[in-house]
């Protein structure tokens, strides 16, 4: 399959494979962005009296 070639003159296999390509190369962002900005909140949490009133709500949500 040629690259950049219009999706009109692709076949169904070559439309699954290029389906999975892109996949693939997006999986492992798509799953360590969420684990990234929840462990970026972990310093939050440890905040105490005003501070902790004040950031946590944000953290939670």
């Amino acid at each position: 399959m040629e690259r950049g070639a219009p999706a009109s003159e692709l076949t169904s296999q070559e439309r699954w494979e290029v389906v999975t390509e892109a996949a693939v190369e997006v999986g492992r962002p798509a799953c360590f962005s969420p684990l990234i900005i929840t462990l970026s909140f972990i310093p939050v949490f440890t905040l105490e009296a005003q501070e902790g009133r004040l950031f946590a709500p944000p953290g939670l949500y």
